[in-house]
């Protein structure tokens, strides 16, 4: 099963993140050692589109409902482990 978030994740990458090449060997030393010059310097993200708009609401209305069952489920066996104890 393929989950809203998932596909909104692929779109996002496709569309709104763009990637550039590291230009000397100094950048690649950077990037491989310092992870936030790395994410700063080498991704170039865009303002999700309106087109998004729609699928990025529905994907959070179903992490929203998965969280709650999860959490439904993790207490409900939180409560059983108490009982056990």
């Amino acid at each position: 099963m393929t989950l809203s978030i998932d596909e909104l994740e692929s779109e996002i990458w496709s569309i709104c993140v763009m990637q550039r090449a590291a230009q000397d060997e100094e950048t690649i030393n950077r990037w491989q050692t310092n992870e936030l010059s790395h994410l700063k310097e080498r991704f170039l993200v865009q303002p999700l589109p309106l087109e998004l708009k729609n699928m990025a609401h529905s994907a959070l209305i179903e992490w929203q409902q998965l969280e709650k069952k999860n959490m439904f489920k993790l207490r409900h066996e939180s409560y059983r482990v108490f009982e056990l104890i």
